[in-house]
């Protein structure tokens, strides 16, 4: 009788410690997967006045040109922004664009974006933080790697002179594509035109 009730004790006990793993590593794996680590561009080059490339290391590269060359006239600026991971090792979970310093401005996106691969996507507008507006897109679904480029129109654009003065920033969320990937928040700033 002793020998049974021994045998059910230590039954008993493995049965908590496995609990006790399980729950343990459920926990690990959770906190890992949902960690978000911020990286700020390695770089920001200018092609020109008005194109510059962000280059975040290993990840990928964010491409703005701004095309602003009837201000006066339209009253309007036009952002070409891309961003193209460097592999199938990440996939895209959110895109965004912030304009600073901007009192009356408002911003759209065009119908013309383009994804690859193709898919829908969500549009989101708002503000964040006193004279700034945001615009963040995210895809209907995640897919590795791949290329985004869209664009975005600044209605009533910062000027200094009848010439645009953009304070941009640029981001997005990327996740590493494999088991326990994390989050990768991607953030660079940078004006248009330069300001060499």
């Amino acid at each position: 009788m002793t020998r049974i009730l021994t045998k059910r004790r230590v039954t008993l006990l493995s049965a908590v410690a496995i609990a006790v793993v399980v729950i343990a590593t459920v926990l690990v794996i959770q906190a890992l997967s949902t960690s978000i680590v911020e990286v700020s561009s390695a770089s920001v080059t200018y092609q020109d006045p008005m194109t510059a490339y962000a280059t975040f290391t290993n990840i990928g590269s964010y491409y703005v040109r701004a095309d602003c060359a009837n201000l006066t006239l339209a009253n309007q600026c036009a952002l070409l922004v891309s961003l193209s991971l460097v592999n199938n090792n990440f996939y895209t979970r959110s895109i965004s664009l912030k304009v600073s310093n901007v009192v009356t401005s408002t911003l759209a996106v065009g119908v013309s974006t383009y994804t690859e691969p193709p898919q829908q996507f969500t549009v989101g507008y708002g503000t964040d933080g006193l004279n700034t507006r945001l615009v963040t897109i995210a895809p209907s679904f995640v897919a590795p790697g791949g290329t985004w480029t869209f664009t975005v129109y600044i209605f009533n654009p910062p000027a200094v002179s009848g010439k645009p003065a953009l304070n941009l920033s640029v981001g997005g969320q990327v996740v590493e594509n494999h088991f326990l990937g994390r989050t990768l928040d991607l953030q660079s700033s940078f004006p248009l035109p330069s300001s060499t």
